[in-house]
C-alpha cells in the first residue's frame, strides 16, 4: 500500500474523499445533550477559549485510530504533531509508513520518503481552507470561529472540558457528522465521526507549548503558502 494513502486519514480522508453516506454513534455523546440556551454554556465556552488562546506553538506525540466501516480492525498510526499560530499544522507520521503532511489555509503538502512532495492548493480543493481554519480554531480556542461553522455545545469545567461540534454548512456536513474535543490546558483528544460512519480517534500526549520553529519547519510552511 502506498504510504501516502494510509497516512493521515484525518486529513486526506476528510479533505479529498468522495461523497459520504450515513452516520454513527458519536452523535450520542452526552455533550450533545447540553442545552445551548443554558447560561453556563457561554461561560464555559469562553473559559475554554481563554485557556487555549495563549498557545502560539504546540508540539505533541499522537496516536490515531481510524475505524472504517468496511474493515474489521481499526487502522492505527502514530507520530508527532506541530501547531504554529498563523502558519498551520505539521503531521509527521512515523508508523505504519513515514509520511509528512503540512496543512495551511492555502495548501496541503504530502511528503513521503520515496516520492516528491505533492502540493494540493485550496483553490482546487476548497475543503483545505475550511479544515486549515478548523485546526487553528480548535487548538487555540477560537470559539467564535468555531461557532461560525458548528453548533457548539460544552460540558465539564475549564480544567477538564468537552466540546461537541455539529456542522452547520453544507460543505462541512457532506464530510463530518459530529466532532468531540476533550482537553484541559490544551486539546488532548479529538473524535471525528464522518457521515459515512467512519470514526477517527486522535489522542495527544507529551504536549509542550512554546519555543521556536526550526529552519526545516519554516521551510515546510513556506512550501505550503
Amino acid at each position: 500500500m502506498r504510504a501516502g494513502r494510509w497516512g493521515l486519514c484525518l486529513l486526506v480522508g476528510l479533505l479529498l474523499r468522495a461523497e459520504p453516506t450515513t452516520a454513527g454513534s458519536l452523535s450520542e455523546h452526552p455533550v450533545f445533550n447540553a442545552s445551548p440556551s443554558d447560561e453556563t454554556q457561554e461561560t464555559l465556552r469562553n473559559a475554554i477559549g481563554e485557556r487555549l488562546s495563549d498557545i502560539g506553538l504546540l508540539r505533541a506525540s499522537f496516536q490515531q485510530r481510524k475505524r472504517i466501516q468496511s474493515l474489521s480492525r481499526p487502522l492505527t498510526s502514530t507520530g508527532t504533531f506541530l501547531y504554529a499560530r498563523g502558519r498551520g499544522v505539521c503531521w509527521n507520521f512515523e508508523t505504519p509508513f513515514p509520511t509528512r503532511y503540512t496543512v495551511t489555509e492555502t495548501a496541503l503538502v504530502t511528503q513521503t520518503e520515496t516520492e516528491p512532495a505533492e502540493i494540493t492548493r485550496a483553490e482546487n480543493q476548497p475543503r483545505i481552507k475550511k479544515f486549515g481554519a478548523l485546526f487553528s480554531a480548535v487548538f487555540t480556542g477560537k470559539i467564535e470561529a468555531l461557532e461560525e461553522q458548528f453548533d457548539l455545545r460544552a460540558s465539564g469545567d475549564p480544567s477538564a472540558w468537552t466540546l461537541g461540534l455539529t456542522p452547520k454548512g453544507l460543505l462541512m456536513r457532506k464530510v463530518i457528522s459530529h466532532i468531540v474535543i476533550e482537553g484541559g490546558d490544551n486539546v488532548e483528544r479529538v473524535g471525528i465521526l464522518e457521515t459515512n460512519g467512519d470514526l477517527t480517534d486522535l489522542r495527544f500526549t507529551g504536549v509542550s507549548i512554546g519555543g521556536t520553529l526550526t529552519p526545516e519547519e519554516l521551510q515546510r510552511f513556506e512550501t505550503a503558502n
